[in-house]
């Protein structure tokens, strides 16, 4: 009835395709917006002798960073560093940052990659 060549574009659909489908619908996906730069623990001033590689740093920005500013339990408070009305929440070292007119939304975290460790991703 169906030739073998016929079969594969069938197969892969109801073997991959479908999956992603159905499971993508459950855990309401979205795209990223932001930015990333690969660097040594040490933001500022690293000691000379320090690996330059070993953490990712992420500025996330729009609905990805409001939707992790409210998710973050802490009372926000004024950001002094921005001096602009703007109040920042943290969650450990990751700090997410909500303007004054509640229109712009970013965060800021690294990683540490073979350490898994998350960390502050900009200094004031």
């Amino acid at each position: 009835m169906f030739k073998e060549q016929n079969m594969k574009p069938i197969l892969f659909f109801c073997g991959v395709l479908f999956p992603v489908l159905c499971l993508s619908g459950v855990n309401d996906i979205k795209g990223l917006d932001g930015t990333y730069y690969i660097s040594g623990k040490t933001i500022i001033d690293a000691p000379k002798d320090e690996s330059k590689n070993t953490h990712m740093f992420f500025q996330i920005n729009g609905d990805a960073a409001m939707d992790l500013y409210k998710m973050i339990e802490k009372e926000a408070i004024y950001d002094p560093c921005l001096d602009d009305g703007s109040h920042t929440k943290f969650a450990g070292k990751m700090q997410c940052t909500e303007s004054k007119d509640k229109e712009v939304y970013q965060c800021y975290f690294s990683i540490g990659v073979n350490t898994q460790d998350i960390g502050a991703g900009i200094v004031c």
